[in-house]
């Protein structure tokens, strides 16, 4: 199959990103603001969350645009079960009732 995936307002050309990276915008390839795997990976998005995406995305003929917030609902979805999750007050005040 020969379908696209384009991700909204995201630069996604490999021409574009080799110029970001020999021009030293970014440190590499794996730098977190790159919109590859290993970018990604960096930004501390889990595997499971990635494999959960493309499984969302599905397989089409068609091309694609997809917006960004879908990875993240889906690392948050994979990361709300291994996350714990604790309310505290750090500097309460003292109330007189």
């Amino acid at each position: 199959l020969n379908s696209l995936f384009r991700n909204r307002y995201t630069v996604l050309s490999k021409r574009k990103l080799i110029k970001l990276v020999e021009d030293k915008h970014v440190t590499g390839w794996d730098d977190p603001r790159m919109p590859t795997l290993s970018g990604i990976r960096r930004r501390g998005v889990p595997p499971a969350a990635i494999r959960l995406f493309c499984e969302r995305m599905g397989i089409s003929k068609s091309d694609s645009n997809i917006d960004f917030s879908i990875m993240e609902d889906c690392t948050r979805e994979v990361m709300d079960d291994a996350s714990p999750r604790a309310f505290a007050i750090l500097e309460p005040l003292k109330v007189t009732i």
